[in-house]
């Protein structure tokens, strides 16, 4: 009887820590090249001439967005706001090239009280589906907390977890993974 009560508490013990902490980085995960996300280069004809200052940022037709919705957030020069953020390997952190896009989704929310966005979180498929869903968490939470920092309203936000459920690019290669691990912007009228 002892020795069930003990394997029972050994148990709950190692649920509670491996639930506690959250995501971590292992000495054991691979290290990940921080460059764009293949497909968001700017073509010639759009005035670019390659990736440099692109970040890590999607556009509105990598999201899937439909062109001229009313829903459509635009931003202050009229343009579509860029709908999706990709992160890294393993991190909820925003790209310091991405919380401009960030502030530009804030401004247009501030401006539009009558609009909600639904902030979709994603992760690729390594580690734990748990575990996922709580990188998916963590990663539509951080970009809440900085429109909220930016004066977007509560009750103008909602965060939800997708985890690794609904991937943007199927493949288990790194180019996949990269366009998986991302927040969108999932704009409502209220």
């Amino acid at each position: 009887m002892q020795r069930g009560k003990a394997v029972l508490g050994a148990a709950a013990l190692a649920l509670m820590v491996g639930c506690t902490g959250g995501p971590q980085q292992t000495s054991s995960t691979p290290e990940v090249e921080d460059r764009p996300v293949p497909g968001t280069e700017p073509t010639e004809a759009a005035g670019g001439s390659g990736t440099e200052g692109m970040g890590t940022t999607g556009t509105l037709a990598d999201a899937g967005g439909v062109e001229g919705s009313p829903l459509a957030a635009i931003g202050a020069d009229g343009e579509e706001l860029t709908r999706v953020i990709y992160f890294d390997f393993d991190s909820s952190e925003v790209h310091p090239d991405d919380r401009v896009v960030v502030e530009a989704h804030a401004q247009y929310l501030v401006r539009n009280a009558g609009v909600e966005v639904v902030l979709e979180g994603h992760a690729d498929e390594r580690g734990s589906r748990e575990y996922n869903v709580a990188l998916g968490e963590q990663r539509a939470n951080g970009v809440r907390d900085m429109l909220r920092l930016l004066g977007v309203a509560d009750q103008q936000v909602r965060t939800v977890s997708y985890g690794e459920e609904l991937p943007a690019a199927i493949g288990h290669e790194e180019e996949s993974w990269s366009r998986n691990r991302r927040v969108e912007f999932a704009y409502a009228r209220r």
